[in-house]
């Protein structure tokens, strides 16, 4: 018995040895990137292809190289064509004023790439293609003269056959002219709800060169918002759009790998590889695979595998192989545990054991589901719904709408986003920073909303590098039934394949506010389906958003002046109102006598957003009537603090009832005044922080139900505390105080004692002040620290309040609202002190400094914020909060860092304006220089 039992010790030893025995990988030399310099040239339509000698214009006659780099420019690729004008000086800046009117003539010509590459002799005979995961809008290709494929639209790869026309061991001709959409620059006359916008004076007016122009729009495989959208240009990019590289392969090859986990349970997990290959040959190949499992992080190998597989000729293979992981390092959402990715490396061997292909796939381990929400009575009578956003095909219309991670309920609480720029500009430094400044401010989903990007690869890797949740819309809801779908189902394909092993994609949509019901997109949604269940299957569909018990709308507590009540199952687009970017940033793309007043410059205003010009006056009841268009930018900015702050507590607060919340939206795509959180000059703008401190992972509220309070009202607001972390909190403590006026009068104060359950919420205490009933200021601020056992400080939150009055059944001001009150308070005297502030920044360096916030005052600080105001292009400067309030005495030390992004070389000296600004300071401005080159 101990004998056999010692056999089959040293058999488990053997294989788990051979399970682990590192695989050697060979280098290949089988690509070839085409990034960065080609030339570029112009003509107009057609002329590019014509020339003296043919006398004729001809179907596909070949460019003539010389013609075509003769006088042309040299560009940057990937880099469209509007962006590379503009870097290089050839063309005002679009995104100031309305100069975006002047760049529409580049839809209006076609564009000739060219570049000479030297292909090595051992690529004769093999299979070489010419890749992209992104161009726009139609590429014919030509190669040493030869017409060799064309392809249409942004959502499609280009993949085209170049192997005929490739010459080995030489210098080869590469040209590929890009247009834009036919009529691409033709306009929708008197269509009101693009084209108009109505003013603060009740008038419409006309928003002239920023439309969404193209009336055949959804004829085009493409990202509809390049003609335009309420808060974006028309700008319709060409070019080539992400890397470009030659690839040449053998007749067998890779074609992809599908990493699926099947399950986890007790630290194993159970994956199933989907490994599948090709064959173009003409004869059956007999492959030998190699593959090779390791920890990205570690680089150690927790599994490796070999296998025979037999490919007929011109024909595709697959093999499924179950493969089980024992202590798996999971992958997580942001706060809910470690970001662990892993990489199979894969390695195909033909019959005389030479390598012909390889592969590295990242992937992480985690299951995903969608459970029902709590309570689905709860929200019953609180939901707005689009008319069309319930599903007829399920029992009760609804999906489920709560979120399950590797078993574990996950509140959302996230953003929208659009294409990083109108140019599209799609570079990793634009992403990396965007991302991690999301990260930052505790978002864990974002939504790729439907008429931008399906968005690439750079997107994803750094989602699940940070943890961050993807909802990725598909364009079907934008894209005409009657159109030919033939590229577009191709085109969805190829993206599922693209992404699907990346932990962060979690849910597929149709596409953003359609008819999912419709006759005619009945038998869209019902292909989009067939075709994820094939090609990834381990993600829910959902047909359209909203739909299915989702709605796009306010959340929570919304702030506007009745401050109503609206909760949905899960809300994937949650509205608010447009928030106007510091002056600092206005001023980079408007004059400021192009700001205000309001009613007399509603042209300006409309070309850089359609929404901002029909500022509601309502706001004027709480807020004040704007003197200034700094009291302006001050009124949106304490607006959006209080309604982020409101909408996304009180959702939280009713966590699981609802599931989560959306916001519109993360970034710009170009300088605007906009509903933006981070705007493109790379400015977290103030309901940035809004929401940072809202959607804190322990969180101590007293959430407000009314913007303005009435005198000898009962002021009895809940203390509650969420918690996201997975452990419980034992033994907190939470200090209230009221600070009434100018002069922080302390009024009311209480402590609090309780505790938290793991990944819960819990009320530990009401408030029981009484609003005053005869008092000369009518501000006040209500501060909430919270203490754990060891009395380190955990959470901190602060509410800005109004004392009014009742008129017509209406809460009112009785000062001229909050900067009515303001405008008559001191203005203070806040000097910031700066510690550490870098000497030198050099290209791809981040460095951090802190400020030091002393109020010595005898007055509440409030809306402190801190800027630099003057940051070219390529700088980031990044704060962990800002647009604060302090106490008279009180001391706040803010981290910050300096990146220098930039991919073209600054001047030697960068000369910077720290500025420290707010609602009752005195604008104070210091001096900083860099070194930067």
């Amino acid at each position: 018995m101990k004998q056999i039992s010692l056999l089959i010790a040293i058999i488990l030893m053997v294989s788990c040895n051979i399970d682990k025995e590192p695989v050697e990988f060979k280098q290949l030399n089988n690509e070839i990137s085409l990034d960065g310099d080609w030339t570029m040239k112009s003509f107009e339509f057609g002329m590019g292809t014509w020339s003296p000698a043919w006398g004729i214009f001809m179907a596909f006659p070949p460019p003539e190289v010389d013609s075509l780099t003769q006088e042309a420019i040299t560009v940057k690729v990937p880099g469209s064509v509007q962006h590379n004008l503009v870097e290089l000086g050839l063309t005002k800046d679009p995104y100031v004023g309305d100069n975006v009117k002047d760049l529409r003539w580049v839809e209006d010509r076609e564009w000739y790439f060219v570049k000479q590459i030297e292909v090595p002799n051992d690529w004769q005979g093999k299979n070489i293609t010419l890749d992209c995961n992104m161009i726009n809008y139609k590429a014919d290709v030509w190669v040493n003269g030869t017409w060799c494929g064309v392809t249409v639209g942004n959502y499609q790869e280009m993949k085209i056959d170049v192997s005929k026309c490739i010459e080995a061991g030489t210098l080869n001709d590469i040209i590929l002219r890009l247009r834009a959409p036919e009529n691409s620059n033709k306009e929708i006359k008197n269509n009101k709800f693009f084209d108009w916008t109505t003013g603060v004076d009740g008038d419409l007016h006309e928003r002239p060169w920023v439309t969404p122009s193209n009336p055949q729009a959804g004829e085009y495989l493409i990202s509809k918002c390049v003609f335009g959208w309420d808060w974006g240009p028309h700008i319709v990019p060409i070019g080539i759009l992400q890397p470009i590289k030659l690839v040449a392969k053998e007749d067998a090859k890779i074609e992809n790998i599908f990493v699926k986990t099947k399950s986890i349970s007790s630290n194993t997990a159970k994956l199933e590889v989907d490994f599948n290959f090709s064959n173009k040959g003409t004869r059956k190949t007999n492959l030998f695979v190699q593959y090779q499992i390791i920890e990205k992080a570690t680089e150690a190998i927790v599994k490796t595998g070999r296998f025979n597989a037999s490919v007929l000729a011109n024909s595709d293979f697959s093999e499924s192989q179950e493969i089980n992981i024992n202590e798996a390092k999971l992958w997580w959402p942001i706060h809910y545990g470690d970001q662990n990715l892993y990489q199979i490396k894969t390695q195909i061997s033909d019959e005389a054991g030479l390598v012909i292909d390889n592969s590295i796939n990242q992937f992480g381990i985690r299951t995903i589901e969608k459970i029902r929400n709590e309570d689905p009575e709860w929200t019953k009578e609180k939901v707005l719904q689009f008319d069309h956003a319930i599903d007829p095909d399920l029992e009760d219309g609804e999906y489920d709408w709560t979120f399950v991670v590797n078993g574990q309920k996950v509140f959302v609480q996230g953003m929208n986003t659009i294409p990083m720029d109108a140019m599209f500009d799609l570079s990793p430094e634009i992403y990396e920073y965007t991302l991690r400044a999301a990260a930052e401010a505790n978002v864990n989903m974002l939504r790729v909303w439907g008429e931008g990007l399906y968005e690439t690869d750079t997107f994803y890797e750094i989602c699940d590098s940070l943890g961050l949740l993807v909802w990725q819309d598909f364009w079907v809801g934008s894209y005409a039934p009657s159109q030919d779908q033939t590229a577009s189902w191709e085109a969805v394909r190829t993206n599922i394949i693209r992404t699907r092993n990346h932990p962060s994609l979690v849910l597929y949509c149709g596409g953003n506010e359609f008819d999912a019901n419709r006759k005619d997109r009945v038998e869209q949604i019902n292909e989009l389906d067939r075709l994820i269940k094939e090609h990834d299957g381990t993600r829910e569909f959902h047909k359209a958003s909203p739909h299915g018990g989702n709605v796009h709308g306010g959340m929570g507590i919304v702030n506007n002046q009745e401050r109503s009540q609206s909760y949905a199952r899960f809300c994937s687009e949650a509205g608010y109102q447009q928030s106007w970017p510091p002056l600092s940033d206005m001023l980079k793309f408007l004059d400021k006598d192009q700001l205000f007043p309001l009613k007399e410059n509603q042209y300006w205003l409309s070309v850089h957003n359609s929404s901002v010009a029909s500022y509601p006056e309502w706001q004027n009841d709480v807020y004040g009537i704007p003197q200034t268009v700094e009291e302006v930018i001050h009124t949106e900015m304490m607006h959006n603090i209080i309604g982020w702050q409101a909408q996304m507590e009180n959702t939280r607060l009713a966590r699981y009832k609802v599931s989560g919340c959306l916001f519109w939206a993360l970034n710009d795509v170009w300088p605007a005044t906009s509903w933006s959180m981070i705007n493109s000059y790379g400015t977290c703008k103030n309901h940035y922080y809004a929401f940072k401190r809202a959607a804190s992972p322990l969180l101590v509220t007293a959430s407000q139900q009314n913007q303005i309070v009435l005198p000898g009202e009962a002021y009895d607001i809940d203390i509650s505390v969420i918690n996201d972390a997975l452990e419980e909190h034992k033994n907190l403590k939470v200090d209230v105080a009221i600070y009434l006026g100018q002069k922080a009068e302390k009024v009311y104060k209480k402590s609090f004692n309780g505790a938290v359950d793991a990944h819960s919420v819990a009320t530990i205490g009401k408030l029981d002040w009484t609003i005053p009933t005869a008092n000369k200021e009518h501000n006040f601020l209500v501060v909430l620290n919270m203490y754990n056992k060891n009395n380190e400080l955990v959470s901190h939150n602060e509410y800005t309040c109004m004392i009014g009055a009742l008129e017509n059944n209406e809460r009112v001001s009785v000062t001229g609202g909050y900067f009515g009150e303001y405008r008559k308070w001191t203005k203070n005297n806040i000097t910031a002190q700066l510690n550490n502030v870098p000497e030198s920044l050099m290209q791809g360096e981040e460095k951090a400094f802190t400020i030091n916030y002393t109020n010595n005052t005898d007055n509440v600080i409030m809306g402190l914020e801190s800027l630099i105001i003057d940051l070219p292009m390529g700088l980031r400067f990044y704060l962990d909060d800002n647009y604060i309030n302090l106490l008279p005495g009180e001391s706040r030390t803010l981290s910050g860092s300096l990146q220098n992004t930039s991919r073209s070389e600054l001047s030697d000296i960068t000369k910077l304006t720290f500025q420290t600004d707010g609602w009752n300071v005195k604008v104070n401005q210091q001096n900083l220089v860099l070194k930067t080159k």
